[in-house]
């Protein structure tokens, strides 16, 4: 290894390109995180979009699924209360 002083006019030539090697290769290597940041913002748009569609698809079936079990419910109540009435007339008529 050369150990120049750092007062050499070479070794401060060296310094100044290795100082502009290392800001170019920092430049790149921030355009590569910006272009994977742009791609990774993307890819979460689109999985959000997704999701959003497959949720509204779920709720959708759901929705339709408590609507028949509040009908059936309220029919039932319906059937409950016509022998709720039929008992009682039934009761009152076998009481002297």
């Amino acid at each position: 290894m050369d150990e120049r002083p750092l007062n050499d006019p070479a070794s401060s030539s060296e310094l100044q390109d290795l100082r502009a090697e290392t800001r170019a290769e920092f430049a790149e290597m921030r355009a590569e995180f910006g272009a994977l940041e742009a791609r990774i913002v993307e890819r979460i748009v689109e999985e959000a979009e997704t999701t959003r569609r497959h949720f509204d698809i779920m709720v959708e079936r759901v929705n339709d699924t408590v609507k028949v079990v509040a009908e059936a419910v309220s029919h039932h109540a319906g059937v409950l209360d016509d022998h709720e009435r039929r008992i009682k007339t039934l009761a009152r008529r076998r009481r002297p």
